[in-house]
């Protein structure tokens, strides 16, 4: 009881102190424009560069399915897998388009697609040393609705 009678007033006086010197203490916390989540990340790291790569499965929610969206994620994406230079990412919008643990046993292979048919909407992005290139689909229809590509030493 003693111990926290005497922390009380030391908590009062450092945050007048900071107050009075006019510096304001910071409440704001950082929310990001979308939300996604990263299922699965393999990487293979070969002995020449062409074998070396990663592949990211990604879940967003629908209704921030959109270009601008896929190419922020590919730059926040990159940003925290630097290496390889050679990253594909697969972004889903359901859970119902993924595969449980269980179907990649059963289907063999990686995380992936699950095989049960889903009308939402899925994009691949391929990022290069040189290019990035998304393609937008429907996995319902497969039809490719967008294929966005730009060189990585220009803007898109």
């Amino acid at each position: 009881m003693k111990r926290r009678l005497i922390c009380i007033p030391i908590l009062f006086l450092l945050i007048s102190v900071g107050l009075a010197t006019g510096q304001s203490v910071k409440t704001d916390k950082f929310k990001s424009s979308f939300r996604y989540i990263i299922v699965s990340n393999f990487a293979r790291n070969g002995q020449d560069d062409i074998y070396k790569y990663r592949i990211i499965q990604v879940l967003i929610n629908e209704t921030d399915f959109n270009a601008e969206t896929l190419t922020q994620l590919n730059e926040l994406v990159s940003k925290r897998y630097p290496s390889p230079e050679n990253l594909h990412i697969s972004v889903a919008t359901n859970l119902d388009q993924l595969m449980t643990p269980e179907e990649v046993d059963l289907y063999g292979g990686r995380e992936g697609y699950s095989p049960i048919s889903s009308d939402h909407q899925e994009a691949y992005i391929q990022n290069t040393a040189t290019k990035v290139k998304i393609t937008i689909r429907r996995t319902y229809l497969g039809e490719i609705v967008r294929v966005i590509e730009w060189e990585k030493n220009r803007k898109q």
